[in-house]
């Protein structure tokens, strides 16, 4: 008893072993068993005769302790002390949620629920050891309980509503998708984003019922947008785990678009890597499923954890969504960058398409583009935004191509001179075409495509007989890796040039245009003297070479 006549206080620790599951899994159950026994006998030890213990339940155990006895920080020291197995060659490490007790008169299951919601507060933030319940938890816990008892009425009453964040192709900078991301219009606390109702929806089993009111809203507003003569670009929405454990899901989706309308090109679905993790074969049936309906499925948030290549190899997803994490590397390390690069190299390889998330700034999209990377989503282009902004986008974007568009034309070509080679620039600025031809016309017949789609049909006709081709990486309508390919890929062109150009910093799209056959590159700003002895000497080469076959 405290001289001021107050009971002493106790501090009630909730403990967990964090991946117990994969100690079972590695070593077996009765190693399990054995490791729970020892962390019992540690905590009977700790608790001494002024304290107590006991298995809460599966691997979570309860130690009540005095306050005066031990500090959180002691207490955790001597669990790892008594508790933990140091000669497991499988490291383990127990969390910890703490109550304070004070008042005497408060159920103990209830204490015991504060020091679990502490616990749970911090589950999967490995570098935290433990948490306290205390006023700023438990008013976030009562927070959370009147958003759950809110839900279903906000669904009922169309509370929920869609921001549509744009798509953006790299190459052209032209609006080509969009994904819609939710928001709770509440009518007293105002606009909530998903990162305060989702977790909490999820737990309660709620996100199944808002993921497919979201997509019928997206389905009702593209039939909108049909039904006005509006263009319409693709909307991707999100599909949760817990959707794809639904065994009726695709007849659902389907039903939905055929109730609309809508053409299932417009719908895209954005499935999560860590669902791959969880039920591989289950995932894998409902993206084929989905495919074989007509709809195109994103491989979301690439990147984010510990990415693996098997993802790619057995899901066959039209896209692959490069999380923001992995955008966000490349500038903090040259490592960060060649995985990004590669990433995109072998996505091009399976014929996938990419988009890179969480895109804020031009060096980024610069950087991205330059690799090759199809598509762009993040702040440097635009935010999420309401439907009627996104419109606007969409109809003033419209109205512009009406006035004409430099990806349909083709430039003029220069007379052609007896005895003159010709070489092909390939670049959909007129400045840089215009720069080239005026450093080699003195010496070539210079010809010109502002397209990598222009610039195939110009080498294929034979009476063109191109000596060599300068090609730009970042086009419209076909960009330079494609003209590579396809050139490697056919015969006819197989033996021809290609000097790929560039004006990158870094040498990853220089690795890229080799590896996709590249006979060489020149880095912008080009100095005329090189250029032209490199060119003559490819040349020389190529006839050397052609003469021996």
């Amino acid at each position: 008893m405290l001289d001021d006549g107050k009971e002493p206080a106790y501090l009630l620790f909730i403990c967990d072993i964090v991946s117990f599951k994969l100690i079972n899994e590695r070593y077996g159950p009765e190693t399990g068993d054995m490791i729970l026994k020892k962390f019992a006998r540690g905590l009977k030890e700790i608790a001494g005769s002024s304290g107590t213990y006991g298995r809460f339940e599966a691997d979570h155990f309860a130690l009540c302790l005095p306050e005066k006895q031990a500090s959180p920080d002691d207490v955790v020291r001597l669990i790892n002390e008594k508790c933990v197995n140091t000669e497991m060659d499988f490291h383990f490490q127990p969390q910890f949620g703490i109550c304070r007790i004070e008042d005497r008169s408060i159920p103990v299951q209830t204490l015991c629920d504060y020091a679990s919601s502490a616990l749970a507060s911090i589950k999967g933030k490995y570098n935290s050891v433990y948490a306290w319940y205390d006023a700023r938890l438990r008013k976030k816990i009562m927070d959370d309980q009147f958003l759950m008892e809110e839900v279903e009425k906000g669904i009922e009453n169309h509370e929920f509503v869609f921001y549509l964040q744009p798509v953006y192709q790299a190459s052209t900078k032209r609006l080509v998708s969009a994904e819609a991301l939710v928001r709770w219009q509440h009518p007293a606390r105002g606009l909530i984003f998903p990162g305060d109702f989702i977790p909490l929806m999820e737990k309660n089993g709620f996100v199944p019922k808002l993921d497919y009111y979201i997509w019928e809203a997206v389905c009702a507003y593209l039939a909108g947008r049909q039904k006005e003569k509006k263009r319409m670009v693709p909307v991707s929405v999100n599909m949760s785990r817990m959707d794809i454990h639904n065994p009726k899901l695709v007849d659902s989706i389907v039903s939905l678009v055929r109730k609309y309308g809508i053409d299932p090109e417009y719908i895209r679905f954005e499935v999560t890597e860590s669902a791959y993790s969880e039920d591989a074969n289950l995932l894998l049936d409902t993206i084929k499923a989905l495919r074989r309906e007509g709809f195109r499925v994103l491989m979301d948030d690439f990147g984010s954890g510990y990415s693996s290549l098997n993802v790619l190899k057995d899901m066959p997803v039209d896209i692959l969504k490069i999380d923001r994490e992995m955008v966000g590397n490349m500038e903090i390390s040259d490592r960060g960058g060649c995985i990004l690069g590669s990433v995109i190299r072998l996505a091009r390889r399976l014929s996938i398409n990419t988009i890179a998330e969480g895109v804020e700034t031009q060096s980024q999209f610069e950087y991205l583009r330059g690799i090759g990377c199809d598509s762009i989503q993040g702040y440097f282009f635009s935010k999420p935004i309401p439907v009627a902004a996104f419109n606007g986008l969409l109809d003033t974007e419209d109205e512009l191509k009406g006035k004409g568009s430099v990806l349909d034309s083709i430039d003029s070509q220069a007379p052609v001179r007896k005895g003159f080679l010709n070489i092909l620039v390939v670049d959909d600025s007129s400045i840089n075409r215009t720069i080239l031809a005026n450093m080699l016309q003195s010496d070539f017949n210079i010809m010109e495509a502002d397209n990598g789609r222009k610039a195939l049909e110009i080498m294929r006709e034979p009476e063109n007989r191109i000596a060599l081709v300068l090609l730009d990486i970042v086009m419209p309508v076909m960009n330079g890796y494609d003209v590579l390919e396809e050139a490697r890929n056919d015969p006819d062109l197989r033996q021809m040039p290609i000097v790929v150009l560039t004006g990158a910093e870094t040498s990853e799209n220089e690795i890229m245009a080799l590896e996709y056959g590249a006979t060489d590159y020149l880095k912008k700003p080009y100095n005329p003297s090189i250029m032209k002895i490199k060119i003559a000497n490819i040349i020389k080469q190529s006839e050397m070479l052609k003469k021996q076959a």
